[in-house]
């Protein structure tokens, strides 16, 4: 959970990362013959896509939290 300014920035930087990191696996697709590669590939692409959604909500929850700040 992002408490504040500091961490909200720290978690885009982050998401800036992961989402690099994404588009530069997809420009690495695993030949298709070698099963063991595509599974790695597949499991790896899972988890950064997993992280990064994990980080957007707490983006959003943030955003959501200090907009009802600012109009409470």
């Amino acid at each position: 959970m992002i408490l504040n300014e500091r961490q909200y920035m720290i978690t885009k930087a982050q998401i800036r990362k992961l989402q690099s990191a994404i588009e530069n696996l997809r420009e690495k697709v695993p030949p298709e013959d070698n099963e063991n590669e595509k599974l790695r590939y597949q499991s790896y692409l899972g988890s950064l896509n997993g992280e990064l959604e994990e980080l957007l909500e707490q983006v959003e929850e943030y955003k959501n939290l200090e907009a009802r700040k600012i109009l409470g």
